[in-house]
């Protein structure tokens, strides 16, 4: 009968562990389709501003703004749920937010 509670008990922690992990991985790969969907933008921005579009781009700048937004909502609002990615998801918010505002500088700048 201990042997049996034993198992009983170890099975409830492996079922919660695994439901941690699964949480943890949904976050972490919502964060992360965050982060590979900010870094095309960026890569798109890059090409309006070779090409000297710079009223696409400005209208570009409006499209990462509002994915920017939502997706700093989602990873300071969930993206503690993975640990180990939340502070390079920060980092990349960050990153991509003064980017964005380099663009604005340039579409200024150009008349756009």
């Amino acid at each position: 009968m201990e042997d049996f509670l034993k198992k009983d008990k170890v099975k409830k922690i492996l079922w919660v562990a695994s439901i941690l992990v699964a949480y943890a991985g949904l976050i972490g790969f919502t964060c992360f389709i965050f982060e590979e969907t900010l870094q095309l933008q960026t890569f798109t921005a890059f090409i309006y501003t070779n090409s000297e579009d710079w009223n696409s781009l400005n209208n570009h700048i409006h499209f990462m703004e509002k994915t920017q937004n939502f997706a700093e909502f989602w990873v300071k609002g969930f993206g503690w749920g993975n640990p180990i990615m939340w502070p390079a998801f920060l980092s990349y918010l960050k990153s991509n937010e003064a980017y964005i505002e380099a663009l604005k500088k340039q579409v200024e700048k150009n008349g756009g």
